[in-house]
């Protein structure tokens, strides 16, 4: 949703060190992405903090293919993982590999039914393919699970985010601006992508200059999000962008 990433969410905690071979001692924090993304298709021995590490320099690059190459791997390596399957689908989204996307996404629903952003992501896909009924019935199911989690006191990282982005997939634009406006959290890139999502150009604009001012650093990745692909060739955008590389 993306993180992702606007409403990316990681409920793994990401190591900023990892060593993925031990026998060989391998350090692979010091590789460049294209060294480790290679480490990691390779090397059986890398684990899910090596996989979360490289989701954050992926995100920060914004290369959608790399990433889809490890969530390939990841998914077979790390077939119980939610998170895998979640990620392999955030990247054929974003890519709109939509068809690929809902099964992956489904495939994270099984394994982790509360997951609300799955259950966006895969609504998103379905209302890309013009496929109505399963659209908004996923979205109503993300406003449920992420009410269900908020009430009893437990969080993914973003779920308070599920709401307002499930109100924009079920075309309810006043409530999503009413949601906005209370919205008192500093995550200003996801807020750029729900005004994005309902086309307000000069919010987008003003929300993604804000993340970029506090220090949001996946310039990149913003540049290759789907959410922003209507806005991305703009100049206004374009020159935002640019003054942050």
């Amino acid at each position: 949703m993306q993180p992702r990433i606007h409403f990316l969410i990681l409920s793994i905690m990401i190591l900023t060190t990892t060593v993925c071979n031990a026998q060989v001692g391998v350090v692979t924090n010091n590789l460049t992405l294209n060294d480790r993304v290679e480490n990691f298709i390779t090397n059986s021995n890398c684990d899910e903090n090596e996989l979360n590490e490289l989701v954050r320099m992926i995100q920060k690059e914004g290369d959608l293919l790399q990433g889809l190459r490890v969530m390939n791997v990841a998914v077979k390596r790390f077939p119980d993982s939610y998170y895998a399957h979640y990620m392999r689908g955030f990247y054929n989204r974003n890519l709109e590999n939509f068809e690929e996307a809902i099964s992956d996404f489904s495939k994270a629903i099984s394994i982790e039914p509360r997951y609300a952003g799955a259950y966006n992501d895969r609504g998103e896909c379905y209302q890309a393919l013009n496929q109505v009924a399963e659209a908004n019935a996923d979205f109503n199911s993300a406003i449920m699970e992420s009410e269900n989690l908020l009430n009893a006191g437990l969080q993914y990282e973003g779920i308070e985010f599920a709401k307002p982005f499930a109100l924009v997939g079920l075309g309810r634009i006043k409530e999503v601006r009413e949601w906005i406006k209370n919205y008192t959290g500093d995550d200003y890139y996801d807020v750029a992508c729900l005004y994005s999502k309902i086309r307000d150009r000069a919010n987008t604009l003003m929300y993604i200059k804000k993340a970029l001012e506090n220090d949001y650093s996946n310039i990149d990745f913003i540049k290759a999000d789907n959410c922003m692909k209507w806005i991305a060739d703009s100049e206004e955008f374009v020159n935002l962008i640019n003054q942050y590389k």
